[in-house]
């Protein structure tokens, strides 16, 4: 920061792995268990995913424009006060801060921790949840220390995420069997859900303005964001798809 003003240091790599990694992560590994639970059957499952994903591609727009037009940090804040609507941005700033960040990042905290618990069961107590305060500890002194730092680290452990993500796509082809798609739920299992499956896929779809609340820390955010943000939603379709 210089005289009070963000310095934009970070470049299209760092934005892109942004965008990416935010999709692939917490939003597509944890949510698929929740969406194929809450749908009940696959071939509702997978429907659930295109009519959230439908749902989903007007936000994608809005936020492609508003990042162009005001490549500032603060997202739906510096749009609502750009809109004359300061009081509601005051509240959405402090909303963010008290309600909407601090379970976000907690949720992917401990999904951290629940997929060691699995080979380091552990982590599995309360030792799981102070390794997850940990871990937000140390990403967070990361960034603090410096903006490049953080992008560098976002790069890192972005590239470590689609390892995993393109074994489950190659997997999923090799044993792709189209009989699956067929399967009814046996006696006294849930029942099926369009609605409760579509509901379920917004975590994984929501999240798009991560790459906005930093607009003012990247060097060209007018050029890519568009198109980081389309990069982003894609990513999503690709695992779905797969």
């Amino acid at each position: 920061m210089s005289n009070g003003t963000l310095t934009r240091k970070l470049g299209f790599w760092s934005a892109l792995a942004i965008a990416v990694g935010t999709t692939i992560g917490s939003g597509i590994f944890v949510s698929s268990g929740d969406v194929a639970r809450a749908a009940g059957t696959p071939s509702i499952s997978i429907l659930a995913w295109i009519i959230g994903g439908v749902i989903a591609i007007p936000q994608v727009m809005v936020l492609a424009e508003l990042s162009t037009a005001y490549p500032q940090n603060g997202s739906g804040y510096v749009y609502l006060n750009k809109a004359g609507w300061r009081p509601l941005a005051f509240l959405y700033g402090w909303a963010t801060f008290w309600a909407l960040d601090p379970p976000s990042i907690s949720i992917m905290a401990l999904a951290i921790v629940s997929y060691l618990a699995t080979f380091f069961p552990f982590f599995s107590g309360v030792a799981g949840k102070l390794l997850g305060i940990a871990i937000i500890l140390l990403i967070t002194s990361i960034h603090y220390r410096s903006v490049k730092e953080g992008g560098l680290f976002q790069v890192i452990i972005t590239a470590i995420k689609i390892i995993p993500f393109l074994i489950v796509i190659v997997l999923g082809i090799m044993y792709m069997n189209p009989g699956n798609f067929a399967y009814t739920p046996g006696p006294g299992a849930q029942k099926s859900s369009l609605i409760g499956g579509v509901s379920a896929t917004t975590w994984a779809y929501t999240g798009m303005a991560a790459i906005c609340f930093m607009a003012g820390e990247f060097k060209n955010p007018g050029k890519y964001f568009p198109e980081l943000l389309l990069v982003r939603y894609s990513s999503c379709w690709l695992y779905i798809r797969c």
